[in-house]
């Protein structure tokens, strides 16, 4: 590391300002004797709050949003307001730095108030406030990472879920995935602004994205010369999909996303990763496609902010 750093500063101008402890609003804390490390986003979440008076006196939430519920087009305003469209932008645009960074758990809530930024209501307005509320009671939350041991060090693990035309005004279907390192998940989809949102028609190809994700995490590792060991190990509540990873034959219903589902059996072939069966409540990225009452959404809340360093949920490896 030291003849890196001066070979660079020999080409380039700069400093060596020592470890990182903070980059682009995002909080760095080693814990080197323990060998654990955070990500975390206090002093950020903390401007955003005073800014839209979200920090004193709010009563906080457990969730990001009302349980079972969705923002709708139908709560959209005949006539736009510019002043609470301005504050909403900001809203939402704050809480999508939020989700990008640190807070995979507010994914789903990201997802469904940027779809209404063109012409948000009041209803939208009180979605977006209630996020901060939530955010607003555990300000300082991330994530944070571990050592969990020889066996399980540098192994990539990944959640796939996929809620079935659940969007009331267009009926598309709502994707998410989430991939995890070393305790914390390191990489996600968002669902907003239709990144994740597939047509009602197509069959779950969700897997086949977490295939091409997984293909990149492992080739970046490598790079850093901490190639994992094994697949790596991903749960699905679509047996279907599973079975269509495994068996090359092709069905007539199914050859719209055969295409996708070649590249997915090709990475199940050399070994790369592996699709097990997860029972729907069990599984992760429950978060990122519905917003779950409390007790589901406390039960992921661990996983996703990287506090539970083992999360493996009941898998059946004969699907």
């Amino acid at each position: 590391m030291r003849k890196f750093k001066s070979a660079l500063l020999q080409r380039f101008t700069g400093t060596d300002e020592g470890p990182v402890t903070q980059y682009l609003g995002c909080q760095l804390i080693r814990d080197r004797p323990h060998r654990t490390s955070q990500l975390v986003q206090t002093a950020y979440t903390e401007r955003l709050l005073r800014t839209f008076d979200m920090w004193d006196e709010v009563h906080t939430v457990a969730t990001p949003m009302i349980p079972g519920t969705r923002v709708v087009k139908a709560d959209c305003p005949e006539t736009r307001s510019p002043t609470l469209q301005r504050r909403y932008r900001s809203i939402v645009g704050s809480i999508g730095y939020l989700v990008q960074m640190t807070r995979c758990d507010m994914a789903f809530a990201y997802g469904q108030l940027s779809l209404f930024s063109h012409n948000p209501g009041p209803v939208h307005m009180a979605a977006a406030e209630r996020a901060l509320a939530y955010v607003r009671g555990i300000h300082d939350q991330g994530l944070s990472y571990c050592d969990p041991g020889a066996e399980n060090r540098n192994v990539l693990t990944g959640w796939i879920d996929s809620d079935f035309a659940a969007d009331s005004d267009t009926r598309h279907s709502v994707t998410g995935y989430v991939m995890a390192l070393n305790s914390a998940p390191i990489s996600w989809r968002v669902a907003a602004k239709g990144a994740s949102r597939s047509p009602p028609v197509k069959l779950n190809t969700s897997a086949s994205a977490v295939a091409q994700e997984n293909t990149y995490l492992r080739a970046l590792l490598s790079g850093f010369d901490r190639s994992p060991l094994g697949p790596s190990c991903v749960w699905e509540d679509n047996a279907a999909c599973i079975l269509m990873s495994k068996n090359p034959v092709n069905r007539d219903r199914s050859r719209h996303v055969d295409v996708k589902f070649h590249f997915l059996r090709e990475r199940v072939r050399a070994g790369e990763i592996k699709l097990y069966k997860c029972w729907g409540p069990l599984n992760v990225a429950d978060t990122l496609t519905k917003s779950l009452p409390r007790p589901a959404f406390y039960k992921h809340a661990p996983f996703m902010h990287g506090t539970r360093s083992s999360y493996r949920p009941f898998t059946d490896p004969g699907v």
